[in-house]
């Protein structure tokens, strides 16, 4: 079969100089195919790295015009993530779970640097999440100060320490009023009265919420216990402070 030898007049391009058959050269090229995708290589990653060194050196020109690519585009934008909302779902998440600990030390950084940025988005997405998912808020929320109270930390998932989801805990409040989301959640048995060891769910049981206005549940404090099932009342009797017993 044919042969040719791997050569190249080209500056700062090596050639391996072995003579091969004819197939293992790209058609037109005077480089074999292995030292073609060497030279790839070593194009891509100065490539790589003019791209980076020169969208560093310009950040703001790049960030500028991608503003205005995506404002004049806005429409095509918004389109296409509808469109494809489910794909792109799974690439972010994809994206996510393959740089977990490079995107955590990212947003870490942009927090320390964002202080007030960061307070602003929390309290916009707090105010986001209170309004169109108002059960979760109220769910966590109850966590929170049970183990505020208890002297607790979070040692596992809302979930697992609660014993309920959010839409259990939404469906238990509904029987109570269909209009909730106006009142608060009151512990019959106040959380004060419980000793530190309480199990978190035990605290948190359907059976000792209820709901009060915001007036009722400010007057009644800590002061007393509300009428609750005697069947709960003697699962938890044993982590009650012994002083409101008597």
């Amino acid at each position: 079969m044919e042969t040719k030898i791997c050569k190249t007049k080209r500056d700062g391009v090596i050639a391996c100089g072995i003579e091969k058959l004819k197939d293992e050269f790209y058609k037109g090229s005077s480089l074999c195919k292995v030292c073609c995708k060497q030279l790839n290589k070593l194009n891509r990653e100065y490539y790589l790295k003019y791209s980076k060194d020169n969208y560093q050196k310009n950040k703001e020109y790049y960030k500028k015009k991608g503003e205005e690519y995506r404002e004049k585009n806005k429409d095509y934008f918004i389109k296409y993530r509808e469109e494809n909302k489910e794909s792109i779902n799974q690439k972010i998440r994809e994206h996510y779970y393959n740089n977990v600990e490079n995107i955590k030390k990212k947003n870490k950084k942009w927090r320390e640097n964002n202080i007030d940025k960061h307070k602003k988005y929390n309290k916009i997405s707090a105010a986001k999440s209170r309004k169109n998912e108002p059960e979760k808020h109220r769910w966590r929320y109850i966590l929170k100060e049970t183990l505020k109270k208890l002297n607790k930390n979070k040692t596992d998932k809302t979930i697992v320490l609660l014993g309920y989801s959010p839409k259990e805990l939404k469906l238990y409040l509904e029987s109570l009023s269909p209009n909730w989301f106006d009142y608060e959640i009151d512990h019959k048995i106040p959380l004060t009265w419980f000793i530190s060891d309480t199990p978190v769910n035990l605290v948190n049981d359907f059976r000792n919420l209820q709901l009060l206005n915001k007036s009722k549940n400010s007057s009644k404090r800590n002061f007393y216990m509300d009428n609750v099932d005697i069947n709960y009342f003697n699962e938890i009797k044993q982590y009650i402070k012994k002083e409101k017993l008597k």
